[in-house]
This record gives C-alpha cells, sequence and structure tokens, in this order.
C-alpha cells in the first residue's frame, strides 16, 4: 500500500462531512502519509478498508468501499456508501488546501463525538476488530539530486509547498503505469 493510493472522495461529500463533523477528507489522505493501521471489514455485506492514523496530533479513521475510488472520514466513525458518485483522488495540492481546525478537533469529547455520529444517517459506530490490523509503513524516502528543465521545476513550485511530494507522485504513477502495463525496461 502506497501513501494516498486510492484515497478519494465526493466532493458533495467532502463538503458535507467537514460541515458537520470539522474534518476536511484533504487533510485526511494525511494519515497514509505516516504509519498507520489498516484492516477489511464489511458494512451491510460491503466491504471496506478501515485506516486509522495520525494526523496534526489526532487520531482519525478513513474508511471506504475496498475497489473503488471512495472513502470517509472522521474522528471515531464511518461513512456511508459512496458507489457510482464522482470522486476526485487526494493530491498534495488539495492536502495544503484542507481547513481542517485541528484545535478544534482535538477538544471534541467522547460525548460530542457520539452524539455526531447519532446525528449523521452516513455514520456507524467504529466496531472495528483492530487486533487483525496491518502495520502500514510508508516508503522510505531517500534524497536524490536530479537535474530538471526550469520550466518543469517553477510548475511544480508554482503550486506551492510539497512541490517534492508532487513530483514524487508524478513518477509514482509513471511507475505504477509501467509496471500495469507489464514494461519494467
Amino acid at each position: 500500500m502506497m501513501p494516498t493510493a486510492g484515497f478519494a472522495w465526493d466532493e458533495r461529500k467532502r463538503v458535507v462531512n467537514f460541515e458537520k463533523h470539522g474534518i476536511d477528507f484533504r487533510d485526511a489522505a494525511g494519515i497514509f502519509d505516516g504509519p498507520h493501521l489498516t484492516v477489511e471489514t464489511i458494512r451491510n455485506g460491503e466491504t471496506r478498508k478501515a485506516s486509522l492514523g495520525r494526523v496534526a496530533h489526532s487520531v482519525i479513521a478513513v474508511v471506504g468501499p475496498i475497489g473503488r475510488a471512495s472513502c470517509g472520514s472522521s474522528r471515531q466513525e464511518l461513512r456511508g456508501d459512496m458507489r457510482d458518485k464522482p470522486t476526485r483522488r487526494a493530491s498534495d495540492t488539495d492536502r495544503a488546501a484542507g481547513q481542517t481546525d485541528w484545535d478544534r478537533i482535538a477538544t471534541l469529547g467522547d460525548a460530542e463525538i457520539a452524539a455526531a455520529v447519532a446525528d449523521d444517517p452516513d455514520a456507524a459506530p467504529l466496531d472495528i476488530d483492530w487486533s487483525r490490523a496491518e502495520v502500514v509503513m510508508p516508503p522510505r524516502k531517500v534524497p536524490v539530486s536530479i537535474r530538471l528543465d526550469t520550466d518543469v521545476l517553477d510548475y511544480f513550485k508554482h503550486e506551492g509547498a510539497g512541490y517534492q511530494s508532487r513530483i514524487n507522485a508524478v513518477l509514482r504513477s509513471y511507475m505504477a503505469a509501467r509496471i500495469a502495463r507489464g514494461s519494467d525496461d
């Protein structure tokens, strides 16, 4: 599993989740950048992947169907099915624009979280057996020196902080496409 691999969302769902719970999916993607737990679970007959990790000193869960580009996220709850809805993949640019108020999230108590779950028809209590979870470590990064055309570097830097991560994501995407085609030369 690669950091942010397969993490995507329905834009309307992102807005609703942010308004209801204060967590922006653009920030939630950050759990895949560090060590996290991942386990398969079944909800309403659908196999889903649940991941638990830390972002900005808060532990959050990201849950979504396996095999489709969709997800949900919250501090301690699951999200509903996003089947057949338009989704967006996470990118470093998206995450840089996240609106989560982490200070507010950190002050939420168990009663407030339980009330938010009860008030959300898409949510269900997080009753997953985490003892079966796989600990996922993101790939180690290696510092390299590379010569790039000025316009290429300017393009990536123009989008703001995280340009090296964006370059890495483009290279990873290229690598995955070549591997999928069976081209390893």
